[in-house]
Order: C-alpha cells, then sequence, then structure tokens
C-alpha cells in the first residue's frame, strides 16, 4: 500500500488508530520518522482530553504538556511539507487530531466553493466550522463535500427557519454524526427544528445542538417523532420556551435512548420532571442538565426518585429554586456513578451538608459546583465525606454569618485540587483561617480574585505552611499593595497572578 491509500483507509475508517498506526510504522520504514512521530504522539495525546475539546488541567495530567512540547515543534516545522497549501490560501484555522487534519474553519462562500476540493486534498478532515453563512446555504446543501462531513458546526452566522429547511433539504447529510446550531445569533423556531426532524438524508446523527433556537414544544415533538434520528445520544435544547407536553412526548418515542440530554433554561416544573423521571427510553442516561427551571420542592421529590438518578455522571441542577430542603431531598438520593454535580444559585444550609454527609453513595464525586449559592449559618463540613472531590467552585457566593469560617476551616478541603472563590467577599480574616488550615495541602489552584483582601492576607498566603503545591494562585481585582505584591511573587513567582 503507498500513501494515498493508507490515507484513504484512515479517512474511511476514522475512529480506529490502527490504521494510523500502521502508516507510521510505514513512514518510518520510507524515511519519514518525524512524521511517523507526530502521528504517533498525537494519538496517545487524544485519550489523555477530558472531552474532545477540553484539555486537562496540568497538575491532573502531566503527560499531557510533555506530549503536547514534543508535537508543538514537530508541527510548526513540517507544517508546509505536511498539508495542504489550501489551508493557508484559505487563511483557514486548521487543527489536527491524532496525526492528521481533523477540524477547519470556512466562510459559507468557502465551503461552496472549496470544500469539494478541500476534501479531495485532505480527505480526513471531520468537523467544519461555518461562519458567516453570506446567503450560501442552497450552494452549501447542493455540496457533494457534505457527504464527508461527520461534524458541522454554525458559528455566529444567522441561520433561520427557511436557511434550516434549504440545509435540511440536502441529499449528502447521511455521514453527519454531530450538528451544532448553538451559536447563531438567531433563531430558527418551530419550523427550523421541523426541518431538522424530517431531513430525510439525516439518518445517522449521533449529537444534536439546538441550544437557544426558541423552538418550543412543538418543534420539539417533532424532533421526538422523528424516526429518522434514533440514533441520537446526544440532545441539546436548553434555552427553548418547552414546557410539560414536549417532556410527555419525550416520554413516548421509544426509538429514542439518550444518554445526554440538556433542558436547562426552559420553563419546565415538577410535573416534567415527574413524566422525565419514569421513562424507560431514559434510562441509559449519563448526563443530564435540568437547571434554570421552575422545578422547587415538588420537583426535586420526582427527580429523587427517577430511574435513571443512579446512575447519571453529571448532573446540573443550578438556578432551580431550591431551598435547602429541596437541595436536600436530592442528595440523599442514590447517586453513585456521579462525578460532576453543578447546584450553583440554590440554597446551601445544615440539611444539605447533613445530606452530603450521610449520603455514601456520592464517594466519586469528583467537581462541585455551588457557585452563586446562598449559604446558611449553621452548616456542619466536618462530616462531610467526598474523598475523591477535586474541584469545588464557590464563585459569586453569598455566606450568612459564619458560614464561609466554617467552609474554610474544615477538612472537606483536604481531597481538593482546585477551589475557586472569586468575588465571594473573602476578607483578610477569612483568608488567615484558610492559610493556617492542613486541608489545603493538596491545593493545586487557588482562585482569589475580586475580593476584599489586602495586604494582610497576602501575606498570611505567603506564610502558609500548605501551599507548597500550588501550581495556579490568583489574587487578581484585591486591594493588595505593592508590598503584598512583592511578598507574593516572591514565594509563588510566576505561578501568582495579581
Amino acid at each position: 500500500m503507498q500513501h494515498q491509500g493508507f490515507i484513504q483507509a484512515i479517512a474511511d475508517d476514522p475512529d480506529n488508530d490502527v490504521h494510523r498506526l500502521v502508516y507510521a510504522d510505514w513512514l518510518d520504514d520510507n524515511g519519514d520518522p518525524e512524521r511517523a512521530e507526530f502521528i504517533r504522539l498525537e494519538c496517545e495525546l487524544f485519550p489523555l482530553l477530558v472531552d474532545e475539546n477540553t484539555a486537562p488541567n496540568h497538575w491532573d495530567c502531566p503527560r499531557y504538556y510533555e506530549l503536547q512540547e514534543k508535537i508543538a515543534p514537530l508541527y510548526e516545522v513540517n507544517y508546509d511539507e505536511w498539508f495542504s497549501p489550501l489551508f493557508d490560501e484559505l487563511d483557514s484555522e486548521m487543527e489536527t487530531q491524532r496525526g492528521f487534519p481533523h477540524s477547519v474553519s470556512l466562510s459559507g462562500r468557502q465551503f461552496a466553493e472549496r470544500a469539494v476540493e478541500l476534501f479531495e486534498q485532505e480527505p480526513t478532515v471531520e468537523q467544519v466550522l461555518i461562519y458567516d453563512l453570506d446567503g450560501y446555504v442552497p450552494e452549501i446543501a447542493a455540496s457533494p463535500a457534505l457527504a464527508s462531513v461527520r461534524d458541522l458546526q454554525f458559528f455566529e452566522t444567522p441561520i433561520l427557519a427557511p436557511d434550516m429547511e434549504q440545509f435540511a433539504k440536502s441529499p449528502h447529510l447521511g455521514n453527519m454524526r454531530r450538528l451544532s446550531f448553538a451559536f447563531t445569533d438567531a433563531p430558527s423556531g418551530p419550523d427550523g427544528a421541523k426541518a431538522i426532524a424530517n431531513a430525510e438524508a439525516l439518518t445517522r446523527l449521533e449529537k444534536l445542538d439546538l441550544l437557544n433556537h426558541h423552538i418550543r414544544d412543538e418543534g420539539a415533538i417533532a424532533l421526538f417523532q422523528s424516526p429518522r434520528l434514533a440514533t441520537l445520544k446526544t440532545l441539546n435544547l436548553g434555552v427553548n420556551q418547552l414546557y410539560l407536553q414536549s417532556m410527555q412526548e419525550l416520554t413516548k418515542a421509544e426509538h429514542l435512548c439518550l444518554e445526554s440530554l440538556d433542558v436547562s433554561s426552559n420553563q419546565l416544573q415538577s410535573d416534567s420532571i415527574a413524566a422525565l423521571a419514569q421513562a424507560e427510553n431514559l434510562r441509559q442516561l449519563k448526563v443530564l442538565d435540568i437547571g434554570a427551571n421552575l422545578l422547587e420542592r415538588d420537583g426535586a421529590i420526582e427527580l429523587a426518585n427517577a430511574e435513571f438518578l443512579p446512575s447519571l455522571r453529571e448532573l446540573g441542577l443550578s438556578n432551580c429554586r431550591f431551598d435547602d430542603e429541596s437541595l436536600a431531598i436530592v442528595l440523599h438520593a442514590e447517586m453513585h456513578d456521579l462525578i460532576k454535580l453543578h447546584a450553583g444559585n440554590n440554597s446551601f444550609g445544615r440539611l444539605t451538608s447533613e445530606a452530603l454527609a450521610q449520603n455514601h453513595s456520592l464517594k466519586q464525586v469528583r467537581t462541585l459546583g455551588l457557585y452563586q449559592g446562598r449559604f446558611e449559618s449553621g452548616l456542619n463540613f466536618e462530616n462531610v465525606n467526598l474523598p475523591a472531590l477535586r474541584e469545588l467552585a464557590l464563585w459569586g457566593s453569598e455566606f450568612e454569618s459564619g458560614a464561609k469560617i466554617d467552609l474554610l476551616s474544615s477538612e472537606l478541603l483536604q481531597s481538593l485540587h482546585d477551589l475557586g472563590l472569586a468575588n465571594c467577599e473573602v476578607s483578610d480574616d477569612e483568608i488567615e483561617v484558610l492559610a493556617k488550615n492542613d486541608a489545603i495541602r493538596n491545593l493545586l489552584s487557588l482562585t482569589l480574585r475580586d475580593n476584599v483582601i489586602t495586604d494582610r492576607g497576602a501575606i498570611a498566603l505567603v506564610e502558609s505552611p500548605h501551599l507548597d503545591q500550588i501550581q495556579s494562585l490568583d489574587l487578581q481585582h484585591n486591594s493588595i499593595c505593592n508590598k503584598g505584591v512583592v511578598a507574593l511573587r516572591d514565594r509563588f513567582g510566576s505561578r501568582v497572578n495579581v
């Protein structure tokens, strides 16, 4: 097999690294060891990503950054030789993945006029981001280049219902796995969703993002009823003016088996959660975001009894109007697979802290987002047992008298790598309490920006014997003067931002 045969095999079976690594061996045998090394390094790098677009923290995965340091010079020195000059000619942002061009950004006109040529030269490209449609939707829909696209994102360019209808009529959508209209600056409404639901060629779609398109129940129901979308695994319908009727229809869609569902920022109430909670077609859910809905106490009760709750890995509950009792009801439920919980902009009090202490099924939680929360006095963090907790986000939260001291002096912090306390009115007295707490000995990142810390608080951090592991200390927008700045930089060097 020669060069082009290997490239085509990779393009035809993009998820299989075997073709890439066999090609790397062939390159070694045929005098191109640098390209071979680049492919192997990127194949090792890819599984280390948190998700396809998110790098891990340096302290969680130093190997990722070691690989990046080796990859970058190979890419820069060999770019012109390895990759098509068309990327530069189009002034297009191109990103590689697992050794080959993977993602490219094009204007509507560029896609319409040059995408066929681009895919002929670089058939491994899977992801296309289209900006500035400029009336080229009919030409894009007619382009056979769409048949090579597995992941299509329309970005910061209005795409209205008539555009959606033209796009959805394309006969070239059969290879599409992921489709996003999330940031298109204008809603397509129910008719836009109906167009996607009726797209005859769109039969292999796994991820659909229609964030903020105001599709309402009418559009959502069309999506749920479409048998063509039976392959969907991930669905984002946040900010779409959805009510009970669409959630009831979702539970009837036996052909759907979603693994990730975002219905945040809609008009859902407890009756909607009751419908979702018993839905057989949602029992495979791993990720659920129902934040910014009107759930209150009754919604908490329904959620706590949901069939899918024990197997969720990520749960979004921010701004659900939960008081302390309501949030505690949810946190008493069995969630033995949960690793991320975002429950910001709710009330957090004694009952919630007791629920965290008593619920041993939460021992796998690594990320806890309680940002913009309301923390009541009388909290007891000492018995909270979250041994896997690595990230605690509290930015923008309000604390009643004594609650902040209770938190900053507690053993809850002992497993943390990342503590976010931006804009929490943290004072020098509270910083002194934190600095003396040996539970912060594992902290790698501490965010204290936008508080009321002065030189006294800065010196307390400098003199703390428990911050030897810190990699990032953010103290921007406080009242720290030159004395404190000098001391901080002497202790932490480039790791502090002040």
